[in-house]
């Protein structure tokens, strides 16, 4: 070999060893995801643990790799990956679509996936159940390629981590969350979600690897020859026991099965101590929980009678119950049985072969429509209303009046029957606006309030002919007082007169008596003029001295004469 030749090797083999050291540094940035437990979380002292992490703290132990970790939600650390401010993520999906962006070590475990939902909930048994389903889904997880990939018209939603997404499922957010069977599990128990169960696994198990960025391939060989050695050597398989205890259906550590045969074996004992106990107490509380029981079922019993009898008269007491929406306009979603005490079927109501205004008279059907769309227009969403409505005859009820030839057209079950009932009911409606701020969904109840209205009416009448008998009265009264004024002011002018003339000490008082008692007449009358314009509101009361000697002298003289014809002795004090 030449000494060019010499030359040019040993150049080739400080490039190629420059060109290694470039794609292989000293100490890896690897991210690590927060939430997701039990592969990568932060534990009580803030520290990151989890599977993921012991594996790669024990490939520091027998290799040159040395790893720090990057903390945070799987969204970013995601972008940090793709952006390569990260080197390596951990519990990575191998799809197609990923091979094409990034590298994939061997997989250093296998996961099955499950479908998680609310235990109330329909349960689902493949992926092609969750098609047209709500899916929670954690951000940035590489799941959701293979969600697509299996299904067809999924709707995913995403969340901050998984955590959060099996609490929303609790609270009814979504149809079903689908996550690795053991970190279910794991977050299950630790959140105390007790309304969450699993509903299937899903197919063959997933693997999960290490992904670094395209252009690191020395770097993948030597991390996948590490891995072939850790799992070789045992140590993956006890990582995975240390991490997966019973819930990973291929563990067979015999010390894994040993610790959870003595938990077992603990809690067998600790229970049979419990249900001692229990027993104990239970024999001593047996009387009181009886009497108890007792009184619930007693009380159970009242209340079903009184829920029978509520729904009696829901059914077929005299209050009409109606549901409806401006979308199906006339056409109505439920109506109690007791509308076909007005004689129609409550059927034809639902069907639309009956419609609601041409059992509204005519004459108010105008007025009600108004009224309805006023108070909607004032956000008014609650009133009510006052009409008639047209009912065919029924037995025992009157025979009616004839049917206006008009009526026929509009209402069909009027179309048999020469004959009508024109009854008033009370309406009450409460109006929601729908999704469409132009439709509302109504509901109501209806009541008849016809015999009211005869009552109100009789009442009515009694009033008017009260009126017009106080009108005759006081029009008489009227007359009568002017009738007797005009002789009465004769009588005290000429009493006037003669007491102007010469006339002795008897002749003179007679006169006085006369012109006092003429006057105290007319008193009377003017008080009855007064009393008249009094109740029409014409003039008002005013309080005043009244010297009480002037009304009763003329009463005392009044007297003094009918006493003096009869011969009987009158005497007064004052």
């Amino acid at each position: 070999m030449t000494l060019r030749s010499k030359f040019v090797l040993i150049l080739t083999a400080l490039v190629l060893v420059a060109s290694l050291a470039a794609k292989v540094p000293r100490r890896i940035k690897a991210g690590a995801n927060t939430n997701f437990p039990p592969y990568e979380f932060v534990d009580e002292k803030g520290r990151i643990n989890g599977l993921s992490v012991d594996i790669l703290r024990e490939l520091e132990k027998q290799s040159r790799l040395r790893f720090s970790f990057e903390k945070d939600d799987c969204y970013t650390i995601r972008s940090k990956f793709e952006a390569e401010e990260v080197l390596m993520l951990s519990n990575m999906i191998r799809t197609p679509a990923l091979e094409k962006q990034f590298l994939f070590s061997h997989p250093y475990t296998t996961v099955y996936y499950s479908i998680f939902t609310r235990s109330n909930a329909p349960q689902y048994a493949s992926w092609q159940d969750l098609n047209g389903k709500t899916i929670l889904l954690e951000s940035g997880s590489s799941l959701a390629d293979v969600i697509r990939q299996k299904t067809d018209n999924v709707r995913i939603f995403h969340t901050a981590g998984s955590a959060e997404s099996l609490e929303r499922l609790a609270n009814g957010t979504a149809d079903a969350v689908v996550l690795p069977k053991v970190q279910g599990f794991y977050l299950i128990s630790k959140l105390n979600l007790d309304n969450l169960s699993e509903s299937c696994v899903l197919g063959d198990p997933i693997s999960f690897c290490f992904t670094l960025p395209l252009g690191y391939g020395e770097l993948l060989q030597m991390l996948n020859r590490e891995l072939y050695k850790l799992d070789q050597s045992n140590k993956l398989r006890s990582i995975q026991n240390k991490w997966f205890g019973i819930y990973n259906s291929d563990v067979t550590s015999l010390e894994a099965h040993n610790r959870q045969y003595r938990i077992l074996l603990f809690a067998m004992l600790l229970s049979l101590g419990i249900i001692a106990l229990f027993l104990f107490f239970s024999y001593k509380r047996l009387r009181q929980q009886r009497r108890y029981l007792e009184l619930q079922v007693a009380e159970r019993n009242n209340y079903e009678r009184e829920y029978y009898q509520r729904h009696q008269l829901f059914i077929s007491g005299p209050i009409v119950f109606l549901k409806w929406n401006d979308a199906r306009r006339d056409m109505f979603e439920s109506i109690s049985d007791n509308f076909s005490m007005f004689g129609y079927d409550p059927r034809d109501l639902i069907s639309g072969r009956l419609k609601f205004n041409s059992v509204i008279h005519p004459d108010d059907l105008e007025r009600v429509l108004q009224e309805r769309q006023q108070n909607l227009a004032k956000s008014e969403f609650s009133f009510f209303q006052i009409y008639r409505i047209i009912c065919p005859p029924l037995p025992g009820h009157d025979p009616g009046f004839e049917v206006v030839n008009t009526w026929h057209y509009r209402n069909p079950v009027l179309a048999n029957n020469n004959l009508a009932h024109i009854r008033w009911v009370f309406d009450y409606t409460v109006a929601l606006p729908m999704e469409s701020s132009s439709t509302y969904q109504y509901y109501g109840y209806i009541l008849e309030i016809s015999a009211q209205k005869r009552i109100e009416s009789e009442l009515l009448k009694q009033h008017q002919a009260a009126q017009v008998a106080i009108n005759t009265k006081d029009i008489f009264l009227t007359g009568i007082s002017i009738e007797i004024n005009s002789p009465l002011n004769a009588l005290i002018g000429l009493s006037r007169r003669l007491s102007d003339l010469n006339l002795d000490e008897d002749q003179k008082a007679a006169m006085q008596i006369i012109s006092n008692s003429a006057m105290h007449l007319k008193q009377i009358l003017q008080q009855i003029h007064d009393f008249l314009a009094i109740l029409k509101g014409s003039i008002g009361s005013v309080p005043q001295w009244y010297v009480l000697k002037r009304l009763v002298e003329p009463i005392i003289a009044e007297f003094q004469i009918k006493i003096a014809s009869k011969r009987l002795a009158f005497e007064h004090n004052e």
